[in-house]
């Protein structure tokens, strides 16, 4: 691969044991007044629309810049709209997320796509390490990640890493620091979520003295501290609208200019920044900048879900009590609990939360000890403890859970709602997270009282139906 600085970057595939398998498929593109192109697709992920950046750039001002993407999976192969403007249609049916059959046809605006899947495969290598830095894991997903890691850590590439809230988007961006040349530098972090809209350009770029008021002496912000090392900016998709072109000069000439000052300052800086957002739909819906976008993103890391990787809870769990609790016959009496079905019966739990609830769950069970954590995850058939034994709900670590079941009666109204509380991460944070599940999981249970049936789902919700259907696409129902 080749870097920002045009040096080219070699992997020793060598060093590679395993290979993972993926269909080839056949893209097909007939767009108005243009001649048809025939695409090989053979990688994981592949974007379509108008902007440069995409894998396939269409020429049609009926499509958006960033209008759908075909993610390869184990069970086949998923399109998902990314908030365009005049939607994408499979088959005639217009859908945000599905699966394609293997012979489908794709309309984005004026223009037909025709998805063919092959006999053939293609193979894409897996790295041979279970962690990187701080991050554990041997399933395949996991292991991907870790080759993507490897093959850009040592670049000085641009990097932004997309995945749900509590998956460790900071971990990663230290531990490709300290994998990097800049090991020796710094590694600043700058939340975007965290600091007032009114902070928040001289927190980032710095200011000069007197330029505002109480400015009493000049202050270095945080791309300046960050000279010779590391910036990550977490939650990049809070950044303010009329603070990106600001942020692109920046990263593109690496150079900081100040509040109140006449002359940027040159740093020299790489950028990794991170969001739970999708941010491509935001691009779509005019909140953040096309061009600063596919800057951050010239290398994308997606990070998988702890529910698509249930394999590695072993792993995990025992490096969480490893960083909880000394070593010693208390965890080995733990991890034998743990051991006999405790991992199953912990796979069956949706884990909202990814390994920040389950880190939660592991404190929790170091502190309450082996007998407590038998009896949290429920009777064995070896287990002789009347049902009384057993600890009431409020006692047991705080799970978020959707409701999953039809309601069929008024008498299910009022559905269950437990939320998880982590003192390590800041209150605003939780609580938009928390709004945001809440919010979803109405939807899913009203959808579920009248199901193809929006308007009465509207009015059932007491919502303006296009503002529901609005919030239906926001959360992919």
């Amino acid at each position: 691969m080749t870097g920002e600085s045009g040096i080219t970057h070699v992997l020793d595939v060598s060093e590679l044991r395993e290979v993972q398998r993926q269909r080839v498929y056949l893209l097909r593109v007939a767009q108005p007044g243009r001649p048809e192109t025939l695409e090989r697709v053979t990688v994981p992920v592949l974007r379509v629309g108008t902007h440069p950046g995409n894998g396939v750039v269409l020429h049609d001002e009926t499509v958006s810049r960033i209008h759908f993407e075909i993610l390869a999976q184990d069970d086949g192969f998923r399109i998902r709209d990314l908030g365009s403007t005049n939607g994408t249609y499979v088959d005639g049916y217009k859908v945000f997320d599905a699966y394609l059959k293997p012979s489908a046809r794709i309309r984005a605006g004026s223009t037909q796509l025709y998805f063919e899947l092959q006999d053939e495969e293609s193979e894409l290598p897996l790295s041979v390490r279970e962690a990187f830095g701080g991050l554990v894991g041997k399933s395949r997903p996991m292991r991907e990640m870790f080759l993507q890691l490897e093959q850009v850590a040592a670049t000085d590439l641009t990097i932004l890493i997309q995945g749900e809230s509590g998956t460790g988007k900071e971990l990663i961006a230290e531990a490709i620091h300290q994998e990097s040349d800049r090991s020796g530098g710094p590694f600043v972090v700058f939340d975007c979520s965290a600091v007032p809209a009114s902070l928040m350009e001289s927190e980032l770029f710095g200011h000069e003295k007197g330029a505002f008021t109480g400015a009493d002496q000049r202050r270095a912000g945080c791309l300046e501290e960050a000279d010779g090392g590391t910036l990550f900016l977490d939650e990049i998709g809070e950044l303010p609208l009329e603070l990106q072109p600001k942020l692109l000069r920046a990263v593109e000439k690496r150079e900081a200019r100040p509040l109140g000052g006449t002359k940027p300052k040159q740093v020299d800086v790489r950028v990794v920044a991170a969001t739970h957002r999708d941010l491509s739909s935001a691009v779509n819906g005019g909140t953040f900048r096309a061009d600063l976008y596919y800057r951050l993103a010239v290398v994308t890391v997606r990070v998988p879900p702890l529910r698509d990787r249930l394999e590695d809870l072993p792993l995990l769990a025992e490096a969480l009590l490893k960083r909880t609790m000394p070593s010693g016959p208390a965890m080995d009496e733990l991890l034998s609990i743990l051991g006999r079905d405790g991992w199953r019966r912990l796979g069956q739990r949706p884990w909202p939360g990814n390994v920040r609830e389950l880190r939660n769950f592991v404190e929790q069970a170091a502190a309450m000890g082996p007998t407590a954590v038998t009896r949290l995850l429920g009777r064995s058939e070896d287990d002789t403890d009347p049902p009384a034994a057993i600890p009431a709900r409020a006692n047991l670590p705080p799970l978020i859970e959707e409701p999953t079941e039809r309601l069929d009666s008024r008498e299910d109204d009022r559905l269950p709602l437990v939320l998880e509380i982590d003192l390590a991460s800041p209150l605003l944070d939780q609580k938009r997270e928390a709004a945001d599940r809440f919010e979803r999981a109405y939807l899913k249970a009203i959808q579920n009282r009248y199901p193809n049936n929006l308007s009465r789902a509207a009015e059932g919700s007491g919502l303006d139906r296009s503002y529901y259907k609005r919030l239906l696409k926001k959360h992919q129902l």
